[in-house]
């Protein structure tokens, strides 16, 4: 998998992530209310706007199909990074267990954290893929610099 960014409300963890594993962590102030309806927020230090998501979990949850998005989307075991002094490119394991997700009942997307990056704007704030996970433990192991096989040349 490859960040183009993450937030997190800890500068301690952003510091960290960042210079341990070479990951875009950006400090942010991140507020989440409810149980079961979530609203959650997020506004980079800096920023004024605020990325605002609500939804809601549907059903109970089940792994994913191999061959489905939602597989090809999450079940990602290999984490990429890039030194930021040299763009050197790294790469490192991730464990979790498979994930249990459920279906979400997605009432309002922010579009901001791609804005705060310089991406593309998709054609709507309604995403192709959603669903919710209620939790995971993840390891990251050592990142390692990532071997490039060279392309032969022709004579």
């Amino acid at each position: 998998m490859w960040f183009y960014s993450l937030d997190a409300n800890s500068r301690l963890a952003c510091g960290i992530a960042r210079s341990k594993f070479h990951l875009p962590y950006r400090n942010a102030i991140m507020c989440v209310e409810g149980s079961q309806r979530i609203s959650y927020t997020a506004r980079r230090r800096g920023v004024a706007d605020e990325a605002v998501y609500r939804y809601e979990g549907m059903g109970s949850s089940s792994r994913a199909t191999p061959g489905t998005l939602g597989h090809f989307l999450l079940e990602r075991y290999l984490l990429y990074a890039s030194k930021r002094e040299n763009g050197q490119l790294l790469s490192g394991r991730v464990y979790h267990r498979p994930y249990d997700l459920r279906q979400v009942n997605l009432e309002e997307c922010s579009t901001l954290p791609l804005e705060w990056n310089g991406l593309p704007l998709p054609p709507s704030s309604k995403p192709d893929h959603a669903c919710l996970v209620d939790g995971v433990d993840v390891s990251v192991f050592g990142l390692e610099p990532l071997q490039v096989p060279s392309c032969p040349r022709n004579p």
